[in-house]
């Protein structure tokens, strides 16, 4: 436990007069002096044999840690005092010697001087943090070049300035600013220095007796006190109530060897009020021995506060957004709805998973897009803080509701907006609710009928213009009237008490403002509450002075209606048997011309018998007289003005022959013309040399058609046979 005395002494931090200087920790002296100088020069060693020679036993000797590092920068070699802190000693071996460096511009360093080490053969030394096993250190590097036999390599001695770093760290620029610093810190030394694997009473006893060495003027401030200097060499024990939490939390802190551990702890104040501090504790720790723990505090109560409130405050609004009538959106900035409540779900007919992704554009009528998008870009250029506008919203099913949409942006400290909340609220019944009363109100306003409303005594509440007009009255005159002001005061009592039970429709007399009295057609219905408690009386009046009239009108007419009626229901008699006189004159006329119009079709058919019969005379000489002379004609050497002239008779012919029909012919419907030319000179007896030099082409032609013929006719026989069976078919 002597260690104590070789370490800087925690007074000297506080101490304002102090500079603390570390012992300049540097191996280039006494134990690399004892490496023989071949080792490095032209010394060789046998691999395999290594532990045995006599850099081997020096390097597993000696209380620095060792590495020996070959040219692909890999480690082959750890000596045991490193294998005691890492706890294996083949752990690192086989690993890059650059792995272990915790900043890549230091590992990067290391590289080049094993470079330089392997190529320049001289020593460098660097300090560098490394993590070995997991733990970061402040290590001193040595690089020397060695060679076994034929193989160069790097031996690297380190030292561990871990503590050093940290007290040269310390200087009087940190000292003042721990005294500025906005938390309480303060350094406890202990009694005596203890193991970290010490028991754990022996621990608090430990932590509980230290006393406090030093700190800053916000830990003296936060113990009710103006200066440290006035708590300096009080206990922990002293300054720290065993309340809140707070034992076994340092409890704790010991079992884990006096690492960091923050917690926090609820205490009673110099002033008796209850405050809520944040700790943090952290152990003074060397090879496994405490020496102290520093303790920094910062009062919190402010923010837990503001916390509970914060809590209080979001409970409310999540109470307001979860469980309110209204639809809730809050909405992203790039238009798309982050979280929306249970009301705008049931209100859209969708689930939150749904809606989901979703945009405000998507859900929104098209025609109602443009004017919303234009309202959020000027709230969003602060134009203005918010607005309020009706749109229509697409439900799942397709539907649109009509809403009223308020709008707001939230913003970060900086004036950037977050995201967007929207209020909706369906109106879509309300606003048809509220277009039906403005129907209604309209339709009794506008309507040709009186209209007059009462409450259950009797006295007018509404009544339309045409009501008023009736009785020769404004509107507002008569609101607040009893109805009998129109009627006898005892007839409209025994009226009223009717109503109640039954609705009452008849004829009433009505007086008007000129003391004129005109008839009117009264409808009364009571209006009942949903309770069925009646609530008020609707008159709906009617004048009848018109109707009135034209019945009078009628029963005159009437009257002298039935005068006439006898006399027209004699000339009806007459002018009946009249016309049963004249219908059968008719019908022995029809008969006549019916048969005359027999004798007519009779001599029509003969006539049109004769035509056809006259007709197919005329077509079968022009086929079988005429056609065939022109044909030979054709034949001939004619002169052109006679071949002309032929060639203008056989034309006009054949327009005879067409305009005649093909009916003249029996089978001219399924022949050309020239199929029934030939079939004609066929039955003439021509062979089909002749009818070939009388149509003027070849016999090959006239076979061709002869094929035809029989193939359309449906003849199966000899080509010596076409001629009997046309012959036989006329």
């Amino acid at each position: 436990m002597d260690e104590k005395d070789s370490r800087p002494s925690p007074e000297d931090f506080w101490n304002e007069e102090a500079e603390f200087s570390g012992k300049d920790f540097s191996f280039s002296g006494e134990i690399l002096d004892k490496l023989p100088q071949d080792v490095t020069q032209s010394g060789s060693f046998n691999l395999k044999d290594f532990k045995e020679v006599f850099l081997s036993r020096f390097l597993q000797t000696i209380p620095l840690d060792a590495l020996l590092v070959d040219h692909t920068h890999a480690i082959v070699f750890t000596n045991n005092c490193l294998g005691r802190k890492i706890g294996d000693t083949h752990e690192l071996v086989g690993k890059s010697f650059s792995s272990l460096f915790v900043h890549p511009s230091q590992a990067d360093k290391a590289r080049s001087l094993l470079e330089k080490s392997l190529t320049m053969r001289k020593s460098w030394i660097i300090d560098a943090v490394v993590r070995i096993s997991g733990k970061q250190s402040f290590q001193k590097m040595h690089f020397r070049p060695v060679r076994l036999e034929r193989r160069r390599l790097v031996m690297i001695l380190m030292q561990d300035i871990t503590a050093q770093k940290v007290h040269g760290l310390l200087n009087k620029k940190y000292r003042e600013l721990v005294q500025v610093f906005p938390v309480g810190i303060a350094e406890f030394v202990l009694e005596k220095p203890v193991r970290v694997k010490s028991g754990i009473p022996e621990l608090l006893a430990a932590v509980e007796n230290a006393r406090l060495c030093g700190g800053n003027r916000e830990f003296a401030k936060m113990q009710g006190h103006t200066g440290i200097h006035k708590i300096r060499d009080v206990a922990f024990k002293n300054l720290f109530s065993a309340g809140g939490g707070r034992r076994d939390a340092v409890r704790l802190w010991a079992s884990q060897g006096f690492s960091v551990r923050c917690f926090e702890s609820q205490e009673t104040g110099p002033n008796a009020e209850t405050r809520y501090t944040e700790n943090t504790l952290a152990g003074q720790v060397s090879d496994g021995i405490s020496y102290g723990f520093w303790v920094m505090q910062r009062d919190v109560s402010a923010q837990k506060l503001e916390e509970e409130a914060l809590r209080a405050s979001e409970e409310r609004f999540r109470k307001i957004f979860e469980e309110g009538p209204i639809g809730i959106s809050i909405i992203r900035n790039d238009n798309t709805l982050e979280k929306v409540n249970r009301a705008y779900c049931r209100m859209l007919e969708y689930s939150q998973m749904e809606l989901a992704g979703k945009t405000v554009r998507d859900l929104t009528h098209v025609d109602d897009r443009q004017a919303e998008a234009k309202l959020m870009t000027r709230m969003e250029h602060h134009e203005i803080a918010s607005y309020t506008l009706q749109k229509r919203l697409r439900r799942k099913t397709g539907e649109f509701i009509i809403a009223n949409v308020t709008a707001f942006l939230i913003h970060d400290d900086k004036g950037h907006p977050l995201h967007a909340i929207e209020l909706v609220l369906d109106v879509t019944e309300s606003l048809r609710s509220e277009y039906r009363v403005k129907l209604l109100s309209a339709a009794f306003e506008q309507s040709s009928e009186g209209v007059a409303v009462t409450d259950m005594s009797g006295h007018l509440i509404f009544v339309n213009q045409a009501f008023a007009e009736m009785h020769g009255y404004g509107s507002e005159q008569l609101l607040g009237k009893h109805i009998s002001f129109f009627h006898d005061p005892g007839d409209m009592q025994n009226r009223a008490k009717k109503r109640l039970e039954t609705e009452f429709n008849g004829e009433v007399s009505h007086l008007r403002a000129d003391g004129t009295i005109f008839p009117g057609f009264v409808h009364c219905s009571v209006l009942r509450d949903d309770s069925s408690r009646p609530m008020a009386i609707v008159n709906a009046l009617r004048d009848i002075t018109e109707l009135k009239k034209t019945e009078e009108a009628l029963r005159a007419t009437n009257e002298k209606l039935a005068g006439y009626t006898q006399s027209l229901e004699n000339k009806v008699r007459e002018r009946t048997q009249h016309l049963e006189d004249s219908r059968k004159e008719i019908e022995l006329y029809a008969k006549k011309l019916e048969q005359a119009n027999d004798a007519l079709k009779v001599l029509i058919s003969g006539i049109e018998e004769q035509k056809k019969s006259v007709e197919k005379k005329i077509s079968e000489n022009i086929q079988l007289a005429a056609k065939p002379i022109l044909d030979q004609l054709k034949g001939e050497h004619l002169p052109d003005r006679i071949r002309s002239l032929v060639e203008t008779l056989d034309s006009n012919l054949d327009d005879i022959a067409s305009a005649l029909g093909p009916s003249t012919i029996t089978y001219g419907h399924l022949l050309t013309l020239r199929e029934i030319r030939i079939c004609e000179m066929i039955k003439s007896g021509l062979s089909s040399k002749e009818i070939a030099q009388a149509m003027g082409v070849s016999p090959q032609t006239i076979f061709f058609h002869r094929s035809n013929i029989r193939r359309k006719l449906g003849f199966t026989g000899s080509v010596d046979d076409l001629a009997t069976c046309l012959k036989s078919m006329s």
